[in-house]
């Protein structure tokens, strides 16, 4: 049932981030209460893991967030991404992190080279939702672990 539920946000996440660039504060929180009432009731990963997951998911694209913003000048990532990243920490455990962002930027990165094979063209100012790709590495995470 919790995985169902992790699924359907994570579908709802990954929609509006597509449609909108936008993560909701609420989906996300969501998150994080599926993983306080899973650890609640026992799943696995441990408490310990999950908190450092969340802290280090958030920890992690937020440096990537400000670095980018310093480096370039403007916004690169948005502060949702950040959470995100944070929330699917807490669910899955910080063990899953890496795994989950490797698995995202590979698929970003997939649609790009598709873009270029295709004949369109890629600039250095597009937009890729990079919350719904970490939805998709995250779901694809979470049935590995199972």
């Amino acid at each position: 049932m919790a995985g169902a539920l992790f699924g359907w946000i994570l579908v709802a996440l990954a929609a509006l981030d597509l449609r909108h660039f936008w993560l909701p504060d609420r989906l996300v929180l969501a998150l994080v209460l599926l993983s306080i009432a899973s650890w609640w009731l026992g799943l696995a990963p441990s408490g310990a893991d999950r908190l450092l997951g969340a802290l280090g998911g958030y920890a992690t694209l937020a440096l990537v967030a400000s670095s980018y913003r310093f480096l370039r000048k403007r916004d690169g990532l948005g502060a949702g991404d950040a959470k995100l990243f944070g929330a699917l920490g807490a669910v899955l455990g910080w063990q899953s992190l890496p795994l989950i962002l490797v698995a995202a930027s590979t698929v970003g990165l997939l649609y790009v080279v598709a873009r270029l094979a295709s004949g369109n063209k890629v600039q250095l100012a597009d937009r890729l939702p990079l919350g719904a790709l970490l939805a998709f590495a995250a779901f694809a995470a979470w049935i590995v672990q199972q």
